[in-house]
């Protein structure tokens, strides 16, 4: 139980560090503070020892994500998520699947396409890095959102029934 409370510590005592010292969003700091504990030599045992708790972080990533989302600009920012999910399908989805089969790698070029397709969370740091700067407007930032969600979701959904086809 120490361990898991001093590695947990470190974590979040990096992500602090980060965002007073250096002026990062904590979103970032802690994507950096997750790779710095990656590069420790008790990699494998914090993983075993956070385990358990994945689903809990994966229920709290949602519900955050949820509550960013201003339910006014849901509406305007539609056609923006359906650009970022076409961009995703088109430039990550399409290219990976013919790769994996002109590479004729033992895998379903469609299903590994599909698979390492998703938008990842690191995206959803970027969108909020870009917003604080005033990069990209509230709807713009809320179709990040939900394109993050939606490619999460649904990449999981689209997997299995590609794998059983």
């Amino acid at each position: 139980d120490l361990f898991l409370i001093y590695s947990v510590s470190i974590g979040l005592v990096l992500a602090a560090l980060g965002t007073v010292a250096f002026g990062i969003p904590m979103a970032l700091a802690g994507f950096i503070a997750g790779l710095a504990i990656n590069q420790s030599q008790d990699t494998d045992e914090i993983r075993k020892a956070i385990l358990p708790f994945r689903d809990l972080f994966a229920v709290l990533f949602f519900v955050v994500i949820g509550s960013l989302i201003p339910p006014d600009e849901l509406s305007n920012s539609w056609p923006f998520a359906l650009l970022v999910l076409t961009m995703m399908i088109v430039l990550k989805t399409i290219p990976t699947a013919l790769l994996a089969k002109l590479g004729k790698l033992k895998v379903r070029p469609l299903q590994f396409g599909v698979g390492i397709s998703q938008i990842g969370e690191f995206s959803f740091v970027l969108g909020s890095i870009a917003f604080a700067e005033n990069a990209i407007t509230v709807s713009q930032y809320t179709g990040v959102l939900v394109a993050v969600v939606l490619s999460i979701v649904f990449s999981t959904i689209l997997v299995r029934k590609v794998g059983n086809s």
